[in-house]
């Protein structure tokens, strides 16, 4: 029994944040949902989204008390660096919007932010600078091991967290939901600890979203013919590993100590 305890005890972080995590999801599918308003679909999201936030700010301060860092970024990158984001985001968020309607355009602003922020504060700012935190007594031998381990765990809880979209988008779309979250969230991740502040993973997220949402619409149409699902999943495989090859270059010059040093003190 003493072993048990001092077990629990060695891993108490760990299970607080699994325990938040636990709550949020209870919280968004048996309390938020019953009195979901359906108003219509951009409405339903952006109350779901805040009380999602909401009840994240909540269980974080009453559980974990995890601190995140919303250091402003872009004026302290590289020149090199600022000309690579401000090319990406021209094509991104400019561009797509040159014969898009105000309406549209709102939308996917809208929508953007909403999945960008509380997403991001949970999964990067909370579980993996969790994980960075009370992961420090495992057997991997060096320090970036052990961040990779926390990358690949925070990744994989944030693309797991997806599976209840089957209820919606069925299956088959969510089977590659989950392969192209756990790419992004490596990436975003990747953000977060190269630059010590959860804006950049937001940053990332919003336009993402945006893009998507200003490409395909508020409801996208998820029906897959059947003789294109091996390409649709391969896509999205694809996708994933696009990802992750970004997150790997972007990590390798990652300056991965003051963001640990930051969680540590």
């Amino acid at each position: 029994m003493n072993k048990i305890l001092q077990h629990i005890s060695k891993h108490e972080g760990i299970i607080r944040i699994l325990l938040l995590l636990l709550i949020d999801e209870l919280l968004e599918n048996f309390a938020f949902m019953p009195l979901n308003p359906h108003i219509g679909f951009l409405i339903d999201n952006i109350l779901f989204k805040v009380f999602s936030l909401t009840s994240i700010l909540l269980l974080n301060f009453l559980i974990l008390k995890q601190r995140v860092y919303f250091k402003p970024i872009f004026l302290k990158i590289k020149l090199k660096n600022k000309i690579t984001f401000t090319i990406l985001f021209i094509i991104l968020f400019f561009m797509p919007i040159m014969e898009q309607s105000s309406t549209k355009i709102l939308e996917a602003i809208t929508i953007g932010l909403i999945a960008a922020i509380p997403e991001e504060y949970l999964y990067r700012g909370i579980v993996l600078g969790g994980f960075l935190k009370y992961l420090k007594s495992t057997k991997l031998r060096s320090e970036k091991s052990r961040i990779i381990f926390c990358l690949v765990a925070s990744s994989l809880l944030f693309s797991l967290m997806h599976i209840s979209n089957v209820i919606f988008d069925g299956t088959l779309n969510t089977f590659c939901q989950i392969i192209q979250t756990f790419g992004f969230g490596l990436l975003a991740g990747s953000f977060y600890i190269a630059y010590s502040s959860l804006l950049a993973p937001i940053a990332l997220h919003f336009l993402l979203d945006f893009e998507l949402t200003i490409s395909n619409g508020l409801e996208q149409n998820t029906q897959v013919a059947a003789s294109d699902i091996p390409s649709y999943i391969l896509t999205s495989f694809i996708i994933a590993i696009f990802y992750i090859i970004i997150g790997i270059s972007v990590l390798r010059r990652a300056n991965y100590h003051k963001l640990l040093t930051k969680i540590n003190s």
